[in-house]
């Protein structure tokens, strides 16, 4: 890849920095004000990350706040410290692997060649539909990507196909496929009610509550087919014994089946935490990557999702996600999209294991035998 040997050095140091900075912990102070327990892991950290203990000990416990012009120090909780030390984690482990994908494009680029964003060759590997014993905020995003990109397959095929049979005279019975245009409204659409926004407005509030917020959806969404409470039974299959109340969960109805999503710890989730005293720490390393990472406005740029200025919505994790997702959306619309898909034999992942049953209704679920149908119609003109 062409990457000197003190930049790979700094890279792995940046990451054993990652894992040092993961086992420093917190107590209460006298004030209840938050506080590190022992200075062994922070010193160990700050030292592969290259930056100032006592600065990054500060931007840990607190937070700088700007009001009229003036600074205040205002000191976390320990609640808030954790998720400050989480965040930068994430931060720091983002802007690296960016770095290193970076790394690898230009590596394939042929120097001769001037880069053109309207010829390019770009492979997508889509993310397998998620339902887990426990479903969380993660599992939502994955199955949601999943619903734009089922929507994209459809639209590709089934309309743009149907559309070239019309214009050419073939005769073929016509092939109805499932729209999930309303699942996708739901979980991101414009309407206040939708999951994502319901999210950012109850994280937005100081009082609020998973619980509150999960009423709120359910009761703003009443009439909707695809969302629900869950049903107060001890369930089967993977939902076996779990007793949920409309208070805890939601139901969604996917493309490919029903998946029940436990609201606990979803605002928690949904607020990056990652202040700019963490950012200016990490700005202030003599490390030569980290100081290249975080560069004025290459924070923006990565954790922001491209966007710069300030947004009121930039600190939440559920709009970073959908307004990166819908970019990447906007570039498969764009392209020539050819698709290949997987369908998954059994669930113990063993060879010569063929599930009938498991294989048929992924294919009925994903669409394929609708599209093989309007394929197999017109393939003798085309």
């Amino acid at each position: 890849l062409r990457v000197s040997k003190d930049l790979k050095s700094a890279l792995f140091q940046t990451l054993s920095g990652l894992l040092s900075l993961g086992s420093v912990q917190f107590n209460e102070n006298t004030n209840g004000d938050s506080m590190v327990q022992g200075q062994d892991e922070l010193k160990r950290s700050s030292g592969l990350l290259c930056c100032n203990i006592a600065l990054l000990q500060q931007a840990l416990c607190s937070r700088t706040m700007k009001v009229k012009g003036t600074e205040m120090q205002i000191p976390l909780k320990v609640d808030e410290s954790r998720s400050s030390r989480d965040a930068l984690g994430k931060a720091v482990y983002l802007k690296l692997f960016g770095w290193v994908v970076a790394q690898v494009n230009a590596s394939l680029l042929d120097s001769k060649v001037t880069p053109s964003e309207h010829c390019f060759l770009g492979i997508l590997d889509i993310y397998g539909f998620e339902n887990f014993e426990r479903n969380s905020l993660e599992q939502l995003f994955i199955n949601f990507t999943n619903e734009q990109l089922h929507q994209h397959f459809a639209i590709s095929l089934f309309k743009t196909e149907q559309e070239i049979y019309a214009a050419e005279g073939i005769v073929w019975p016509g092939v109805e496929w499932e729209d999930n245009s309303e699942c996708i409204e739901v979980i991101a659409g414009k309407a206040p009610s939708s999951i994502f926004n319901s999210l950012t407005e109850h994280s937005r509030l100081p009082n609020s509550t998973d619980s509150k917020m999960t009423e709120g959806l359910l009761t703003s969404n009443r009439k909707s087919k695809v969302i629900a409470a869950p049903k107060l039974t001890s369930g089967t299959g993977r939902t076996k014994g779990n007793r949920l109340t409309q208070k805890e969960a939601f139901v969604i109805q996917h493309f490919a089946g029903e998946v029940c999503y436990r609201t606990e710890g979803w605002l928690s989730k949904n607020t990056d935490s990652l202040h700019e005293d963490l950012s200016l720490c990490m700005s202030s390393s003599t490390s030569p990557l980290l100081a290249q990472l975080f560069q004025q406005g290459s924070l923006v740029n990565a954790i922001g999702g491209g966007r710069s200025g300030g947004s009121r919505r930039a600190g939440f994790v559920a709009d970073k996600y959908a307004r990166q997702l819908e970019i990447l959306m906007l570039t498969l619309r764009s392209t020539h999209s050819h698709f290949v898909r997987c369908i998954k034999p059994n669930h113990e992942q063993q060879p010569r294991s063929f599930i009938n049953e498991l294989c048929l209704h992924q294919l009925l679920n994903s669409g394929m035998v609708d599209a093989v149908r309007l394929l197999s119609a017109g393939y003798p003109t085309r």
